[in-house]
């Protein structure tokens, strides 16, 4: 089951004793065990998170790519813009949907 950045954020801090958990400025803090001050979340969980989907993520983009690329040649053979737009579908599709996993 695919899950947000912020629910693998808070799941992690649950699992490593950091409690208080909010955003500021697009960072995410919370206090580690037995701090007083809030401390930035480390970047390591940040790959962690972006490794689990890279597999999801690259085929994705892979298929935009290639399909944009096809359709450029179509387009230009075919003298016509019908194919830069089923590619623009198909890229938007794929933007949602990885929109809805990371």
């Amino acid at each position: 089951m695919p899950q947000s950045l912020t629910g693998y954020v808070v799941g992690w801090c649950q699992e490593h004793g950091w409690t208080d958990l909010f955003v500021d400025h697009c960072r995410y803090w919370a206090f580690p065990p037995g701090a007083v001050m809030p401390l930035p979340v480390p970047t390591d969980v940040f790959k962690d998170f972006q490794g689990s989907h890279s597999r999801t993520t690259r085929s994705f983009y892979s298929l935009i790519l290639s399909t944009s690329v096809i359709a450029a040649v179509c387009s230009w053979l075919q003298q016509s813009p019908m194919p830069l737009v089923f590619a623009f579908c198909l890229s938007a599709m794929a933007v949602g949907l990885l929109d809805e996993q990371i």
